[in-house]
């Protein structure tokens, strides 16, 4: 009776993720405070960090906590733009260099599909292990690592995307094969484009 179990992974998965959950909303909450007491007029003159540590905190997003100048600069495709834009902005966020994990996973929770997004143990699954693999080949897809737009359509399944809602999409990829990733058209998000799959 004693010790943990593995007979139920899907429950233990679950209380991690719940923890995780919750870790992330009191991070949120410690960060709202400190930007409340070191605003200038509460805090010692002689206790301020040195201007070199000292960050612009802007203005949090309610939901996450979320700087939102991170979140505006990685908005997800919005309703009528082309699927190409979601490739762009996985590849912008690939290559932004943010400090904080949970900046980084709320802009791509909000990238990815809501069948991804809606469900916290496949995201987490998309984050820990399609997301890991991505940033460590991203470099391969790219025509300039500067320009997030630089990747190569190599084909499209269906061929013709036009009438599409759901496109399989193929990379080209510096000494290997094409390398795949899905977009779906996300009904959650306005029937805008939204990333459901990556094997790159």
């Amino acid at each position: 009776m004693g010790g943990p179990t593995h007979d139920h992974d899907d429950v233990t998965l679950e209380e991690i993720v719940t923890r995780i959950e919750r870790a992330e909303k009191e991070l949120a909450e410690a960060r709202s405070l400190l930007s409340g007491i070191t605003d200038g007029r509460s805090q010692p003159r002689d206790s301020q960090l040195p201007p070199e540590k000292n960050r612009e905190i802007g203005e949090l997003d309610p939901d996450s906590g979320i700087d939102l100048a991170i979140l505006n600069r990685h908005r997800p495709p919005q309703t009528g733009d082309p699927f190409q834009r979601a490739i762009t902005s996985l590849f912008r966020l690939a290559y932004d260099d943010l400090d904080e994990e949970e900046a980084v996973q709320e802009c791509l929770r909000r990238l990815v599909h809501s069948s991804v997004a809606g469900n916290l143990a496949t995201f987490i699954g998309f984050y820990r292990f399609n997301w890991s693999r991505f940033l460590k080949f991203k470099d391969q897809y790219l025509g300039a690592t500067d320009d997030p737009e630089s990747f190569h359509i190599v084909r499209t399944d269906p061929l013709d995307p036009v009438d599409a809602t759901r496109v399989k999409v193929f990379l080209a990829a510096s000494g290997r094969s094409p390398a795949p990733l899905v977009v779906e058209l996300d009904p959650a998000e306005g029937d805008s484009w939204r990333i459901s799959e990556v094997s790159l």
